[in-house]
């Protein structure tokens, strides 16, 4: 019988690269989850990664190319929600809390939380648009039909189910697939969502 072992985002970074942390406790686990990964990864035939930019990261740790494959895990909540009335413009963000060891400096690296805060800085006397905050722990069936936009800054990331559940509710979103958030690229993004919004007969007389 075949051995699989699937990688979804962080687990694989941290077998080649160091995030920024703010406990001595982090670089103790890394160090044996390394040791660990060293001698277990020999053991599977196949290491599923969730996309294609994890697998920069096998390769880089010592797994054999031939040994890698792309499985995109299908997103937690499928279905299409019908818009609810809400008001104004509302933009979702994602910070969990830190349960991981890596704690709060870890989660706002990830998570580019300090590009969040200047965003809603940015737009905080602005008369139509909202931010609403989500951890993981919500019913995203009530929370999909009251939004507008998705903000999502990552520094890393495997791929997010949110990405796909936004995708097939037509929520637009800003996602830094390449890990290098850019605060003129976010703001441009919200503006032109924005402005699809505010002026939705706009688009469709340009055509």
């Amino acid at each position: 019988m075949r051995k699989f072992v699937q990688w979804w985002g962080t687990d694989a970074l941290t077998l080649v690269e160091n995030p920024p942390t703010d406990t001595v406790l982090w670089w103790i686990k890394l160090i044996a989850y390394r040791i660990k990964w060293k001698i277990l990864h020999q053991l599977f035939d196949v290491h599923w990664v969730v996309h294609e930019r994890l697998r920069k990261h096998l390769l880089d740790f010592g797994i054999k190319n031939e040994k890698i494959a792309v499985l995109i895990t299908p997103p937690l909540y499928p279905d299409i929600y019908p818009k609810k009335l809400h008001v104004g413009f509302v933009i979702m963000y994602y910070h969990p809390a830190p349960a991981c060891l890596g704690g709060e400096t870890f989660i706002r690296w990830k998570y580019g939380i300090g590009y969040i805060e200047e965003t809603m800085k940015h737009y905080k006397n602005h008369k139509d648009i909202r931010f609403i905050k989500t951890t993981g722990s919500q019913d995203m069936s009530k929370v999909y039909p009251i939004v507008d936009y998705m903000l999502r800054p990552s520094h890393h990331d495997g791929m997010p189910r949110m990405n796909l559940e936004c995708d097939n509710n037509n929520i637009p979103y800003y996602y830094s697939e390449d890990g290098q958030p850019c605060m003129l690229a976010i703001k441009n993004s919200i503006n032109v969502n924005y402005n699809k919004w505010k002026n939705p007969g706009s688009a469709k007389k340009k055509k």
